[in-house]
């Protein structure tokens, strides 16, 4: 049942994902609005937190952590994959050239989509 279910949702992901990144003749060329980027809030108190997302789809988290003083990224896509970065900027910019070499892997699955 769950490799059913997961199969939907990376199905449903792809699909998402095709109408979304913006593809020239190179695939690495992403808008610069391809991923939405929010920082979260509780009570409209800002938190040291952002979420990105390409359409409904969470591909991209960055959260502040204090211990190590560092913004860290990571991705609900794929297990194990995370880093630091100085900035939040740069924790995003790790993200998203992440997502974009992650995504290489797909290109038959895109290309034969067209």
């Amino acid at each position: 049942m769950w490799a059913v279910v997961a199969f939907r949702h990376h199905r449903r992901l792809a699909a998402d994902l095709r109408e979304r990144v913006q593809c020239n003749s190179r695939w690495d060329t992403m808008s610069n609005d391809t991923i939405i980027w929010t920082q979260g809030g509780i009570a409209e108190v800002p938190l040291q937190r952002f979420t990105g997302r390409i359409g409904a789809i969470e591909v991209a988290t960055v959260e502040y952590d204090g211990s190590n003083r560092l913004w860290t990224w990571w991705s609900p896509l794929a297990e194990d994959i995370w880093g630091h970065a100085q900035e939040p900027e740069g924790a995003k910019q790790a993200a998203e050239l992440w997502l974009r070499n992650w995504l290489e892997n797909f290109r038959p699955f895109f290309e034969a989509g067209r």
